[in-house]
């Protein structure tokens, strides 16, 4: 479905992504950890279009992103930036109908396709109000909600839960894994190992514009961790959850 071959990119000379190549199958829950720095942020920008790599290809469902004009991309892909912000009086309804611009749908049907969106991102209480009345968090639902409305098969999300409360990232995270059960590949940048732990599918680790792993949860370990993030590290059980305490 995704494939990532020979993949560079470079900001005034400085490599930030070196030779990524990844494959994903089938619709996953995929969670890029590392440094800052490392290039998570760099490599969904790419994989988007809003950075153009200087080699390499990246296709969807056997075609290349990298071809594609702009409103013909966003009806591929949809991403969430980190702390994205608008200078207009927008009400929040108005901007997650922004995300419907490129779909084929009748008033009724968008109508009742929005109303599931605000509940699903738990926006219901305040679509009715100024973008600019609301608190970090709650802007992150909201253009979180926007890039659902877009209603793509590829979404890419760069620290959707850092400004949330723990009930709002919880839910962030369900809803993620909601998604790929109904085949949209969902890849995020994530900070909290413990939450890629518990809730991907797969994990991409970064360092130095480089993938240093690719695959399933249990690919992470005290010693990778360690080269990764020069931390020592140790893993408990709780539950049946893992969770990582630095030492």
């Amino acid at each position: 479905m995704l494939k990532i071959k020979n993949l560079n990119f470079s900001y005034d000379k400085i490599h930030s992504l070196k030779n990524i190549n990844l494959q994903v199958e089938e619709p996953s829950f995929i969670t890029i950890i590392g440094p800052n720095g490392s290039g998570k942020t760099t490599l969904l920008k790419n994989i988007c279009g809003l950075l153009k790599s200087q080699t390499g290809e990246i296709l969807f469902e056997n075609r290349n992103l990298l071809n594609f004009h702009r409103k013909e991309l966003s009806q591929l892909v949809a991403i969430v930036t980190q702390n994205q912000e608008t200078i207009y009086d927008y009400l929040v309804e108005e901007i997650v109908e922004m995300g419907t611009y490129v779909l084929d749908k009748n008033i009724e049907d968008k109508k009742k396709f929005l109303e599931n969106i605000y509940k699903l991102t738990d926006i219901e209480d305040f679509v009715g109000r100024s973008i600019q009345t609301l608190s970090s968090g709650e802007k992150q639902r909201v253009y979180f909600a926007r890039a659902l409305a877009q209603d793509t098969p590829l979404l890419l999300l760069d620290e959707p839960i850092s400004n949330l409360d723990l009930k709002h990232q919880v839910t962030i995270m369900e809803l993620c894994k909601t998604l790929v059960n109904k085949g949209i590949t969902v890849i995020s940048v994530l900070h909290d190992i413990n939450f890629a732990l518990n809730y991907s599918d797969k994990i991409l680790i970064m360092k130095n514009g480089e993938v240093r792993g690719f695959g399933n949860t249990s690919i992470i370990s005290s010693e990778l961790i360690r080269e990764v993030f020069e931390q020592e590290v140790e893993f408990i059980n709780h539950n049946g959850k893992i969770i990582v305490i630095p030492k």
